[in-house]
């Protein structure tokens, strides 16, 4: 029986902060006229997430801002994106692990009862 302190793949939930994370901090790479890459994540980041979600007194001062900032203050706005992305995914995580545990835990349990009653001879 699994529980969550033997389970094998504890750092998967993780994995999906460093590749939501990476996929902003790559270089902007341009490939047969078009640009892929960082950059472009995180203009669509801001486009699509921030100013969405952003009161809209602030939008100007945040886009004005944004035109305004350097390499480094990109990179930390899409951090704070991406951590607040991860938090909210957390309980998806959950249970999707909770479910893996659950899961091998019965099919581990199954095979147990049917050796012993095939032992037991019924």
């Amino acid at each position: 029986m699994k529980s969550w302190l033997e389970l094998e793949n504890w750092y998967l939930p993780f994995i999906v902060f460093v590749v939501i994370l990476s996929v902003g901090l790559l270089p902007t790479v341009e490939f047969d006229g078009q640009y892929y890459g960082g950059g472009v994540v995180r203009e669509w980041t801001l486009n699509h997430v921030f100013l969405v979600v952003t009161p809209f007194e602030f939008r100007h001062a945040l886009l004005a801002w944004w035109q305004q900032a350097a390499y480094r203050e990109e990179v930390a706005l899409y951090g704070l994106f991406t951590v607040n992305a991860f938090v909210a995914m957390l309980p998806l995580l959950y249970g999707l692990m909770k479910l893996k545990i659950e899961l091998y835990n019965w099919h581990t349990l199954s095979v147990f009862e049917s050796k012993q009653q095939r032992l037991k001879g019924k």
